[in-house]
């Protein structure tokens, strides 16, 4: 799985900002921190944390891939629609 880039990390925030913001969000489950490991010799996040409220989770890119991909963006977005049986259109 490739790494994501600085971009794609933003349009993750605000869709975690709306939908899983621990007092505002939407869904039921609610995510306090967002820790991302970010490589600046080339602006990607290989590396995405989330912490909820008795939960954490992470997601790492793998392989020696540094050019930004979907990859990981996906995952995240994935594991949180089968945790919350959500959607949310990846290509918006």
């Amino acid at each position: 799985m490739g790494p994501m880039s600085v971009k794609q990390f933003m349009k993750l925030l605000s869709f975690l900002n709306e939908k899983y913001h621990p007092i505002f969000g939407q869904s039921k489950m609610r995510i306090k921190y967002v820790i991302p490991g970010i490589d600046l010799r080339n602006d990607t996040v290989y590396h995405v944390k989330l912490v909820g409220y008795g939960w954490e989770k992470v997601f790492t890119s793998t392989g020696d891939s540094k050019d930004p991909s979907n990859q990981l963006y996906n995952e995240v977005l994935s594991y949180l629609i089968q945790e919350t049986g959500g959607y949310y259109d990846t290509n918006a």
